[in-house]
Order: structure tokens, then sequence, then C-alpha cells
């Protein structure tokens, strides 16, 4: 039996790894590139702490994504 994630090709979202600011672990995230900028909170895979995200995207394509402590 085979467990992890299904990806489903939207168009419009990309898959983008950041580390945690808290602990450092590497967190996957998706990003909406039809918008040009956005910010949002999510919480670590690893110590649950949450963080904000902002990205930039240009062209259906990340430009740029951090994560910083919330």
């Amino acid at each position: 039996m085979h467990f992890g994630r299904t990806r489903v090709d939207c168009g419009v979202e990309e898959f983008a790894d950041v580390l945690c600011p808290y602990c450092g672990q590497t967190c996957e995230i998706v990003i909406d590139t039809s918008l040009a900028k956005q910010r949002f909170n999510t919480d670590c895979e690893v110590c649950c702490h949450p963080f904000e995200i902002v990205a930039e995207c240009e062209a259906g394509e990340i430009v740029s994504v951090e994560a910083t402590a919330d």
C-alpha cells in the first residue's frame, strides 16, 4: 500500500519548498500563481507552529517565496 500526496495539475498552482522559521524543516506549500502577490499563514508540518508566507508570481510562475515567523 502506498501513502503519500496526490498532486493535481490545476494549471495555476505550483508547489514550493520553504524552511520553517521555527524548526528549520522543509515544508511543501502550494502557491496560486494566478495572483501576483499574496500573503497567508500556514502551519509547519513538523512542529505545528504557524508562520507567514509571502509570495510573488508572474506569468504563472513563482518569482519569490518567503517564510517568516508569525
